[in-house]
């Protein structure tokens, strides 16, 4: 019997378009506007105000963070008697339409509500306390509101009964009777000590997190209150897509996913279908420590999307993670997390997103954290004319217009022209301006007698901004200049602009561009040579592969009268550095004058690896183990990378290693793997999802690469004699 195992390999390149910036902190643990023990918080985006619920000191205070830099306690209010009670408050919902907080207290099995439309909170009402059977609030973490036309139905949850149970509050100064209820604690409708409700907007559904199952219930409420069971929900308890835990839901109302963690398993899951009470799986990713509240940022950064995800453990603060492809969304290596202080990211139980800020709260040290998104490459701004050093000998006023070249992912707001005429940069002028690309113009008239630096500032809608790489000069009513580099560019011809993108395992032909002029024609420039480097290195250092390169005579490819354009090609190898990078250009003329200038780029991390063709087992009889084979893997990047495997027979994730000729299948254990040469049994088998290989490859520094090898070793399940058997396993290069 033939065995034959065909490798795939996964290449990726990373760049990381978002950075967290913590703006400000608010911080109370006791009396008026505490937000001691702070778990849930809703947010009244409107009015730029954050609902915070004070467990431990059963407060309900709102943070004014319509200027995040200065955060304010716009009201607070506190009541730990049975009416109007917030003992134990932990949760709640706001309706933004009528300005009214719907607050559970747990300790005394009530919900009252409050008027939160001005700084003083008025209490309207509250449900009759109820510990037991039909409308048992004992113990409830959450409520929540459902509108469905005529009738505003308020929906608690009995934690500690499993009931939840809808309240008309059409009229909210009436106490109100129980009307419907639900209750089930186990199995597919489950409610048994729920923790969170949501109610899916413009909808009469609500969505439960039941922790006891690690389950996802959804129930409907009718135009009468009456509450039902829709569809048979969601559960997972271990390994990808697994809710074990859940505590908190975040549903999506532009993608309709339902965002859900397992603080056990450390697992972020994506859901949809959930209108449809059968929730299923789009993708998860792992690696999180007790992931708790999770929140989704509804802008993209440089075309990437991320979720963030708080943790209840300090020191795991905030992880973001990349959900641009649901299906299969990568967790960011660093951890948002501040150690030190009185404000540390401790059981952070609340996020949301407003615009660009992230807002969190944290249980354990009473704060309120305002975290700016921002995108870490700024707006890319190219300045056109007039030409670095510019002059004019006439004798007489000038009038210039100064241009540049403007893009940006995220929409543009303004550009401003900044001059310097005696050491000190003054704001010129500012034009608005739109779009995500745009050529700006700025005109001066009347120019005299004077030299002065310039240079074009360009903001985005996210309050992110940049300015040219490098200032130029205009001189007027000067001499002319013999010789002159007007521009040095440099790029790969490859987007994104004044980056470069690396070829695995490969050179990448990088063009530093120079267009010099000679006051005596072009034909008085005689060459141009040009050096690119890393920012560390000289340009006078020697060339090296990793750090340095040069080209000693560039190419002429075109002139005017006064000017000459040279092309300074050079092939970069897939292993130099990533980060800041210098071209840096000197031309030369006919009289032996010279003249030089530099420009910066940005080489990308380039993650990725080659491995061996295919692995030949040869003919094994069934149950026997095959000899081990080989298989190298090339680290064929610039970055440190942890290599992770899985296998397939036919279709990924279909839990076998090979399928046969005989139409038979092999186990996916059947195929085992180890980073040294051991015994069968000592080995690692396959998984039929990505498993880190135990293996971390540094970078290539010469032209050797580095190189590492895998031993497999096969035992084949029975089957016929002489089939012939095929699979696949999957090489992916990751960050460590």
């Amino acid at each position: 019997m033939l065995f034959f195992l065909i490798i795939i390999s996964a290449n990726s390149a990373f760049a990381g378009p978002l950075i967290m910036l913590l703006n400000n902190t608010y911080q109370d643990n006791t009396g008026a506007g505490s937000i001691d023990g702070a778990y849930g918080m809703q947010i009244d985006e409107t009015r730029k105000l954050a609902f915070i619920s004070s467990t431990t000191d059963d407060y309900l205070t709102a943070i004014n963070f319509s200027i995040p830099s200065s955060l304010s306690v716009f009201g607070s209010v506190t009541d730990s008697a049975p009416v109007g009670s917030l003992d134990g408050i932990r949760s709640g919902t706001l309706d933004t339409t009528n300005y009214i907080f719907y607050a559970p207290s747990g300790v005394d099995s009530a919900t009252s509500w409050y008027n939160v439309s001005a700084a003083s909170f008025v209490f309207l009402n509250d449900t009759a306390a109820d510990t037991g059977g039909a409308g048992s609030q004992q113990g409830e973490y959450d409520v929540v509101y459902v509108d469905t036309g005529a009738t505003r139905w308020l929906i608690t949850g009995g934690l500690t009964d499993d009931y939840v149970s809808s309240f008309d509050v059409t009229n909210s100064r009436t106490r109100p009777a129980v009307t419907g209820s639900f209750t089930d604690s186990v199995g597919a409708c489950s409610v048994d000590a729920m923790t969170d409700l949501y109610n899916i907007p413009g909808t009469s559904l609500v969505v439960v997190a039941v922790p006891p199952d690690d389950r996802v219930t959804v129930l409907n409420v009718s135009d009468a209150g009456a509450i039902a069971c829709l569809g048979s929900g969601y559960t997972d308890s271990a390994g990808a897509g697994s809710i074990d835990g859940i505590q908190h839901v975040y549903y999506e109302p532009s993608t309709q996913y339902l965002y859900v963690t397992s603080p056990i398993d450390g697992y972020l899951t994506i859901l949809e279908n959930v209108a449809s009470g059968t929730p299923t799986l789009v993708g998860s990713v792992s690696g999180l420590t007790t992931p708790v509240s999770v929140a989704v940022s509804p802008n993209t950064f440089h075309g990437t999307k991320y979720a963030f995800v708080s943790s209840t453990t300090a020191g795991y603060g905030i992880r973001m993670i990349n959900i641009t492809d649901p299906t299969a969304p990568t967790l960011d290596a660093e951890i948002f997390n501040q150690t030190s202080g009185t404000c540390i990211y401790n059981s952070v139980y609340s996020l949301n997103v407003v615009e660009n800020y992230l807002y969190a709260t944290s249980s354990a040290d009473a704060c309120f954290y305002a975290i700016e998104l921002k995108n870490d490459s700024l707006t890319n701004i190219t300045l056109s004319f007039p030409y670095n050093n510019y002059y004019n000998d006439v004798m007489q006023y000038v009038n210039l217009t100064f241009n540049a070249t403007v893009s940006d992912n995220d929409s543009l707001v303004n550009c401003s022209l900044w001059t310097n005429y005696s050491g000190s940069w003054l704001l010129n002028q500012t034009q608005d301006i739109g779009g995500v690309s745009n050529i700006t113009s700025f005109n001066l008239t009347g120019l005299s007698n004077r030299t002065f630096a310039w240079n074009i500032q360009c903001f985005d809608i996210y309050s992110n901004f940049g300015w040219a790489n490098t200032n130029r000069t205009v001189a007027l009513n000067w001499s002319l200049r013999p010789l002159t580099i007007n521009s040095v560019n440099v790029d790969d011809n490859i987007p994104p602009i004044s980056e470069i993108v690396l070829s695995a395992g490969s050179t990448r032909f990088v063009n530093c561009t120079v267009i010099a002029s000679d006051s005596e024609g072009a034909g008085n420039i005689v060459n141009a040579s040009a050096t690119f480097h890393y920012y560390l290195n000289k340009s006078s250092d020697p060339d090296d592969n990793t750090v340095h390169y040069t080209n000693a005579s560039c190419d002429s490819v075109g002139n005017t009268s006064l000017s000459k354009e040279f092309l300074c090609g050079l092939n970069v190898f897939y292993y130099a550095n990533n980060g800041s990078w210098y071209c840096n250009s000197t031309v030369n003329d006919a009289d032996g004058l010279f003249a030089y200038d530099v420009n910066s780029t940005t080489i990308n991390p380039l993650y990725a690896l080659n491995i061996t063709d295919g692995i030949d087992f040869g003919n094994i009889d069934a149950g026997d183990i095959s000899f081990e084979s080989l298989a190298n893997i090339t680290n064929i990047g610039n970055m440190l990378i942890n290599v992770s495997v899985l296998g397939y027979a036919r279709a990924i994730g279909d839990n076998y290693a090979m399928n046969c000729s005989d139409y038979s299948n092999i186990s996916i254990s059947s195929l085992k793997y180890s980073v040294i040469s051991s015994l069968f049994s000592a080995k690692t088998g396959l998984s039929s999802s990505f498993s880190l290989l135990g293996l971390t490859m540094t970078k290539t520094t010469s032209l050797t690469p580095v190189m590492n090898n895998t031993f497999w070793q096969l035992q084949p399940d029975p089957g016929a004699i002489g089939r012939e058997c095929t699979g696949y396993v999957i090489f992916s290069a990751e960050v460590p």
